[in-house]
């Protein structure tokens, strides 16, 4: 269940919180045909891929519905259809409870929708607790963290999942945020301009959601 390159990466590319690309255990191109194909798609648009991945629905085997809740779920969250893309990942999480990814996504959606912090919560820590060394995981918490206002917390989940994975500007930014509103001033600008030096535009995926310094 390989493939030359990862099929999904829905979220725009200087997201608050990098796209969690389907894992190479989820893809089964075999499951969907012409033209439903669209639905695992790259080059397709969000509402292609709704739009795809619901016909997908209605002729893959169960065990084969999980994957493309996942992408209609990314596809609904580009989309700013936030409920619609969590309850895709609840029925998704239904189906496979013990794939962690799912929690993860699902935080990330809250995150992005800014509501249920709670929830999102519950998710993140669910997502780090069983894989604790996985850098996005520790991001997206971060990112949660950053927008709840929980600024020290926020700032060690960014800088443990900057250590772990350093090609995370999002980490780093989302990191000197953190330590801007938590007082560490030059700290914070560091982190901020560096992040800015490896990924222009990192701060406008920030600005969308509210998130500025």
């Amino acid at each position: 269940m390989k493939i030359a390159a990862a099929l999904l990466a829905l979220a725009a590319t200087m997201s608050a919180t990098p796209s969690l690309a389907m894992p190479s255990w989820m893809i089964d191109k075999a499951a969907v045909v012409k033209p439903q194909g669209q639905c695992y798609d790259t080059n397709a648009t969000p509402e292609q891929i709704v739009a795809s991945c619901t016909a997908v629905l209605r002729q893959v085997e169960p065990e084969q519905k999980f994957k493309v809740l996942y992408s209609r779920a990314n596809a609904y969250v580009a989309l700013g259809r936030y409920e619609d893309g969590i309850a895709d990942l609840d029925a998704a999480v239904s189906l496979e409870p013990d794939k962690v990814f799912f929690l993860a996504l699902r935080c990330r959606a809250r995150t992005q929708w800014g509501q249920e912090f709670d929830k999102a919560l519950a998710d993140c820590n669910a997502a780090v607790q069983a894989e604790p060394d996985n850098a996005r995981f520790l991001n997206a918490r971060c990112v949660l963290k950053l927008r709840m206002g929980r600024y020290p917390d926020a700032a060690s989940d960014c800088a443990s999942a900057y250590k772990l994975d350093p090609s995370l500007a999002q980490a780093l930014y989302a990191g000197g945020l953190a330590k801007l509103k938590s007082g560490d001033v030059a700290g914070g600008n560091a982190d901020i301009a560096a992040a800015k030096l490896a990924a222009p535009g990192v701060a406008e995926g920030f600005a969308r959601y509210g998130m500025t310094p």
